[in-house]
């Protein structure tokens, strides 16, 4: 990884393993589609979108809210900082974008509500294990959900 200091002065930066490069990614609420390329304009929108997250997770009543909601929270915080103009040039990209940008959302709200017992540790391994599964399973559940939200509102916007 090069990050530029100054003018001309960069400094680059080795991640080698697999935990090191997952503490950058959640770092930076990035995900593996955001690397690979410039990052400088999306850290720059990051304090933003990150505020605009989090005020939309302060707003929560519930644990986890449904996969629709987090859905329409992801595309107007999108549409904030990437409106998207019509006729749509590129269909995927938008759809990636909203995807990710729930993505985002998903894991800060996961941290919110898992940060304090993931770091203070768990009684025994099966109360663990519970936890791995309950985590996992919404997340599995949440990604094809949340590509059906989207795919779905596209639809109807381009009717």
């Amino acid at each position: 990884m090069l990050c530029k200091v100054s003018k001309d002065f960069f400094e680059a930066y080795v991640l080698s393993t697999v935990d090191e490069i997952n503490t950058f990614l959640d770092a930076y609420g990035m995900n593996p589609n955001d690397t690979g390329k410039l990052i400088l304009k999306q850290l720059r929108l990051s304090v933003s979108v990150e505020e605009q997250i989090n005020r939309f997770i302060s707003t929560l009543t519930e644990e986890f809210p449904a996969s629709s909601e987090m859905s329409i929270a992801a595309r107007r915080i999108c549409e904030q900082f990437q409106p998207t103009d019509f006729p749509i040039k590129d269909p995927d990209r938008v759809i990636l974008d909203y995807t990710e940008m729930e993505y985002k959302i998903f894991r800060v709200l996961e941290l919110s509500r898992y940060g304090k017992m993931i770091s203070t540790g768990f009684s025994s391994v099966d109360e663990f294990i519970n936890t791995a599964n309950t985590v996992l399973n919404r997340r599995k559940s949440r990604a094809g959900k949340s590509l059906e939200n989207h795919l779905d509102q596209f639809s109807q916007r381009m009717n």
